[in-house]
């Protein structure tokens, strides 16, 4: 009975990674990819057969690459754990960034065997992040006007105020002259 227990598990956990629409990629500690999960064939664009071929460098940025280097590595090797924004290629190139948990599974003596990435795309996010920031920038500079105006106003008036009073001594200096 333990054996049939056993097996719909593992079933069900199979179903569960290859129905999900997170990105699911193992590696093992080199970075040669052991698995992919279709929403990662999705948004890369490669299957695991081609994926295999390739090393881990030809999935990042340039920059992304000195993250992993500098920052991920390092944890990683020390057993931690992280989330992390960084940006990633397609099959054509295309830079687009990503959100991922990456994670390292480790044998009983503590050597790292694979490493996990759960990722997604991250793109309408940033860019409805950046057309905020923009409406927000734009309400700032919205209201440096209606600032500056009021206070234009405020000195128009007390200029106008100043000017009326000197008029009125004109006026009156007019009068007194011969």
């Amino acid at each position: 009975m333990r054996k049939n227990a056993n097996s719909y598990t593992i079933k069900l956990f199979k179903a569960i990674i290859e129905t999900s629409r997170e990105v699911i990629a193992i590696s093992d500690p080199e970075g040669r990819l052991v698995y992919v999960n279709p929403a990662h064939t999705q948004l890369f664009g490669r299957s695991l057969k081609e994926s295999q071929n390739l090393s881990y460098l030809d999935w990042y940025s340039p920059e992304s690459l000195q993250i992993i280097e500098q920052e991920i590595d390092p944890l990683l090797a020390e057993g931690r754990s992280l989330e992390v924004e960084i940006d990633m290629l397609d099959v054509y190139g295309r830079r687009f960034p990503v959100w991922g948990r990456v994670d390292s599974i480790r044998d009983p003596n503590g050597n790292m065997r694979f490493v996990f990435g759960a990722i997604h795309e991250i793109s309408a996010q940033k860019k409805a992040e950046d057309k905020r920031l923009q409406a927000a920038r734009q309400q700032e500079r919205v209201e440096k006007a209606k600032s500056l105006c009021r206070m234009a106003g405020a000195v128009a008036h007390h200029f106008n105020n100043i000017l009326s009073v000197v008029l009125g001594n004109l006026d009156l200096a007019i009068q007194e002259m011969p």
